[in-house]
């Protein structure tokens, strides 16, 4: 059983691959692939424009930073909240105790621990809330502290009609799911020039999505075509 200062002895610096310690078992993950590294970004961008407008509750920071739980787990998650009630955990090499929020994009070699084991050290650590962003279902998963202080199921929600993420958190944020995962849908189109039919998963393509696809108008533009884009045009719930 490795401890957070023998792990960061034998891997000092290394910044290719992300290391991780839970429960004193060493985990080593890749590089994220692009879409993952575009919602996480986007959620970035999100949280970061609310507490902008929003001054004095708190800072949100991504990869790579450290947060330390114990002697015996450090993880680094793709997001993390500190809020303003939170300053003395932040120092100047990592986190030291549990963010408020954590925010994990699931990836193939990371789905099973971020839902399993990672999940039950947020809740034995003492994260307020944990968000388990899924790019393949188009869905986030929201873990909040109940009454009795255990960190469950709160909400699921899909990318579909008007749903829109908040948190007690964040006063203010209200995030739309369907503009999240459309605007990375249309960012890896526009990236490798392919049609939006082809980067949906193939059990989500909906039977119109190909042909009213390119009826969208100022499609180029990202960000306009997510303001003008209607569900009628791309459809992305499960079928």
């Amino acid at each position: 059983m490795l401890t957070v200062n023998e792990l960061w002895t034998k891997f000092p610096g290394e910044y290719k691959i992300r290391h991780e310690l839970i429960g004193g078992v060493h985990f080593v993950t890749p590089n994220p692939v692009t879409r993952h590294q575009l919602l996480v970004g986007r959620l970035y961008f999100e949280i970061e424009s609310c507490l902008r407008a929003n001054p004095n509750q708190g800072q949100v920071f991504g990869v790579p930073l450290d947060v330390v739980l114990s002697s015996h787990d450090v993880v680094a998650p793709d997001l993390i909240l500190i809020t303003d009630d939170q300053g003395e955990i932040l120092t100047a090499k990592n986190v030291q105790g549990a963010p408020a929020l954590v925010i994990e994009v699931l990836s193939p070699s990371t789905r099973k621990r971020d839902v399993g084991i990672k999940r039950e050290l947020f809740d034995r650590g003492g994260v307020r809330e944990y968000w388990v962003v899924d790019g393949t279902l188009n869905r986030i998963q929201v873990y909040r502290r109940t009454l009795d202080g255990a960190l469950t199921v709160a909400e699921q929600l899909e990318a579909n009609g008007d749903a829109v993420l908040t948190t007690p958190l964040l006063p203010g944020l209200e995030l739309r799911l369907v503009p999240l995962f459309l605007w990375v849908l249309l960012a890896l189109e526009r990236a490798d020039q392919r049609p939006l039919a082809a980067n949906l998963p193939r059990h989500r393509r909906h039977h119109r999505c190909a042909r009213e696809w390119g009826r969208l108008p100022d499609r180029g533009d990202v960000d306009v075509g997510l303001e003008r884009v209607d569900l009628e045009y791309v459809v992305m719930r499960r079928t």
